[in-house]
């Protein structure tokens, strides 16, 4: 399905699913952002089906089996809102973890929070009530879901990108005024709670890790940034999953030894006893993320001389302790994720021919596949 034609009139920039998949966001150079709503139906095409049975038959007589075709999915894209107020191009979109929330950042140098007025705040909540999906679409139709939260505005340039905390409704901005905001609701509106400062040029790419704790920067200075919201001394989070070579994908399987053993090494080093139960948080880990504050943002470590270009693009794995970048030297690089920093494992020279601008983790996959 193709979505957009006749409604944005310059390039579309970024995009963003919400968390429940139904819906999807644009941001545009047009100066303003889209929502659109998406079904995937299950539909038979019985003409089709009609006809391959024909010639079948023909070619092999009346006793000739009919081919069974299988259902194909078909989807359903339909403009929900257009959403306007920037005064110039739009860069990027985020939906926040509930999907209450969808934020765009512009060339104008703002933050537009936009609130869904008929969301559950509970997103658990929301798929349990899925099966009222038709009356909602009715009611959609029938009027917009949409309206301004707040208009934030701290930045001094354009803003690159937004980036929701994955379990609170805080912000991160990255800016062409080299630095990055992290915002949250206050008392009567929103408001920035903290500017991190660091790197030396227009920062385009922002990553949070699962539980939070900390943030992933790229930059135009050629340079990563990992910060922490969690003050010094606070207990170590649960690490993820350790590496191991079999989880990587066969194009990044050939790694140096010396790479994997010291890769293997941190890992040891760093790792915590992980919970008995997989599929639940340890205390450790919700005592972390209970103190996990705005004003402790600080940075962590710096990851220097190793990419030959702008850093456009930083992806976290969801489940392992890996960072891909896509850089301006037509490059991809993965990085394991430490308790103190970030160590190179692999870096794949001349991935495309040109600048690599966008990278993410496969989110069903348990290979560490990519896509660049």
């Amino acid at each position: 399905a193709t979505a957009g034609q006749g409604v944005h009139t310059r390039a579309i920039r970024a995009v963003s699913w919400s968390p429940d998949c139904r819906l999807l966001a644009a941001a545009s150079f047009d100066a303003t952002a889209s929502v659109w709503t998406v079904q995937q139906q299950q539909q038979q095409q019985q003409q089709q089906q009609q006809v391959e049975q024909q010639q079948q038959q023909r070619q092999g007589g009346e006793d000739a089996a009919p081919a069974l075709r299988p259902k194909q999915a078909q989807l359903q894209v339909r403009l929900l809102q257009t959403l306007v107020g920037h005064e110039n191009e739009v860069k990027g979109v985020a939906w926040n973890c509930s999907g209450s929330l969808l934020a765009t950042c512009s060339r104008d140098k703002s933050i537009w929070i936009h609130k869904r007025m008929d969301c559950a705040e509970d997103w658990g909540l929301q798929q349990q009530q899925q099966q009222q999906q038709q009356q909602q679409q009715q009611q959609d139709e029938e009027e917009g879901e949409f309206v301004v939260a707040s208009v934030l505005t701290g930045h001094s340039q354009d803003v690159k990108a937004v980036k929701w905390h994955p379990k609170r409704d805080w912000l991160a901005s990255a800016s062409y005024d080299d630095t990055i905001a992290i915002w949250g609701l206050g008392e009567d509106d929103w408001v920035m709670l903290k500017t991190l400062r660091g790197h030396s040029s227009t920062v385009w790419t922002l990553a949070f890790l699962r539980d939070g704790s900390r943030l992933v920067s790229g930059s135009a200075d050629r340079t990563l940034r990992l910060w922490t919201c969690v003050p010094p001394g606070a207990p170590p989070a649960r690490r993820l999953p350790s590496l191991s070579q079999w989880c990587v994908a066969p194009f990044l399987r050939p790694l140096a030894a010396a790479d994997a053993a010291a890769a293997a090494a941190s890992a040891a080093a760093a790792a915590a006893p992980a919970a008995a139960d997989e599929g639940t948080e340890d205390p450790q880990q919700q005592q972390q993320q209970q103190q996990q504050q705005p004003e402790a943002w600080r940075c962590l470590a710096s990851v220097q001389g190793q990419h030959r270009g702008v850093v456009y693009g930083v992806s976290v794995h969801p489940t392992k302790n890996l960072l891909a970048t896509a850089c301006g030297d037509g490059c991809i690089r993965i990085y394991l994720l430490t308790e103190t920093g970030a160590t190179l494992l692999h870096c794949e020279e001349e991935a495309h021919e040109c600048d690599v601008n966008w990278v993410a983790w496969r989110n069903d996959d348990g290979e560490g596949k990519l896509r660049a």
